[in-house]
């Protein structure tokens, strides 16, 4: 019995570990001046708009490229 216990235990242990890897940790910067915390909040914040929006743009010229490749093999057959 006093096995299994600990089998159970070691077994929960090793989930909440594989379950704390997954999640990215965010290091807050700890900061005197609460306006220095926006200002660090907003730089994040304009930082991903930028990545979003070059995925985009990345997603829109490979849906042009898609289309015209598609034309050419209709013009070709």
């Amino acid at each position: 019995m006093k096995k299994i216990v600990i089998a159970m235990m070691s077994l929960v242990f090793a989930a909440s570990i594989a379950l704390a890897a997954d999640e990215p940790v965010k290091v807050e910067q700890k900061t005197e001046n609460k306006g220095e915390t926006t200002k660090i909040q907003n730089r994040e914040r304009v930082r991903e708009h930028r990545e979003k929006k070059e995925m985009r743009k990345e997603m829109k010229q490979t849906r042009k490229e898609a289309r015209e490749n598609k034309k050419e093999a209709k013009a070709g057959k």
